[in-house]
């Protein structure tokens, strides 16, 4: 008997605290939701944003590349490959290291 007094008892409190007890598993569940997308979700934005930065310096190589070889076409350009790396670094506001990566595959896809 006491036990059945017992089980009513832990009844009566479930249903009485019914919504308290659903606000937490809520707020259990948004926090988890946000642990997942700050863990697995942020990286993958970030990813997309340094790979549209990496197709913009492509696409500017390409146009410095494209004017050298207007300006030169007796291919003098080669020369003045320095000044491609030196201008994309500026344009773009990134290391000369990356800008002359950037040109070498600019030249590249050319095949010139």
């Amino acid at each position: 008997m006491i036990a059945l007094a017992f089980f009513g008892d832990i009844l009566s409190f479930i249903f009485g605290n019914i919504g308290a007890i659903l606000g937490g598993v809520g707020s259990a569940v948004v926090a988890t939701a946000g642990w997942v997308s700050a863990k697995y979700l942020a990286p993958f934005l970030k990813i997309g944003k340094r790979k549209q930065f990496a197709q913009w310096i492509a696409v500017i190589a390409d146009e410095i590349t494209d004017e050298l070889v207007q300006r030169y076409p007796d291919k003098k350009w080669l020369e003045r490959l320095d000044e491609a790396v030196d201008r994309l670094a500026e344009v773009c506001q990134i290391d000369k290291s990356i800008s002359g990566r950037a040109v070498r595959a600019a030249i590249s896809r050319k095949r010139i």
